[in-house]
């Protein structure tokens, strides 16, 4: 079966790991980390990639609710497959040896950090530094309008990034906000799912034809 799998390249950590050692493949396009932060951008472009891809049996995301950018997506030829979660995060902090009893293990008052979650100039230190660089010291009360109401910065441990360049990057978000950091346990078992396309409950499969819709996310009812 032919086989395309469009990903967020804020998870190209993850899917290389996933990647390692499996024998069939499927064709891996990789888009631009921070399409995310423009809901209905990604969303013309997810359909667009979809609409050209028309050739294969089978079209993978990584891509979840993810801001309803995914919401009406449909493929008219293909299987449209993607992850039963809210957002790439959701998808990390699940583990398959725990299961899943919730939609999301997403906290109110954390931020949370990977690898590729650094990288991108939209990051909670990139935007830091670019509101320090334009506003001077006036830059510290709009940090703190921004991101006042976060208490903790939570490193996701997903095996698949330096741990060390996370960490780093965490403590220099304490130099402009009130937080603690804390590593949390992590794992990229969706992706290695996506890989094999061996899929679970945690998937929504798509029958040629049919749309992307929000009760297809929900997780035991919520």
């Amino acid at each position: 079966m032919k086989r395309l799998l469009i990903s967020c390249g804020m998870l190209a950590d993850e899917l290389n790991k996933a990647c390692e050692g499996e024998q069939n493949l499927p064709e891996i396009m990789e888009l631009p980390r921070g399409m995310h932060e423009n809901p209905g951008n990604l969303k013309e472009n997810l359909q667009m990639l979809i609409n050209e891809h028309q050739n294969v049996d089978e079209i993978v995301l990584t891509y979840g609710l993810c801001g309803n950018s995914t919401l009406g997506l449909k493929s008219q030829k293909t299987r449209l497959v993607l992850p039963r979660f809210d957002d790439c995060i959701s998808q990390l902090l699940y583990k398959e040896a725990e299961g899943r009893k919730c939609r999301s293990k997403i906290k109110t008052g954390h931020l949370y950090l990977t690898g590729g979650w650094i990288k991108d100039k939209k990051s909670v230190m990139g935007q830091c530094s670019e509101i320090m660089e334009m506003y001077g010291e006036d830059g510290y009360s709009i940090i703190e309008q921004i991101y006042g109401g976060y208490h903790t910065v939570s490193v996701i441990d997903t095996s698949a990034f330096d741990l060390k360049r996370a960490d780093k990057n965490a403590e220099k978000i304490k130099k402009y906000l009130k937080v603690k950091t804390e590593h949390i346990s992590g794992s990229y078992d969706i992706l290695k799912r996506i890989i094999s396309g061996d899929y679970d409950e945690n998937f929504i499969l798509l029958n040629p034809g049919e749309v992307v819709e929000e009760k297809m996310f929900r997780f035991n009812g919520e």
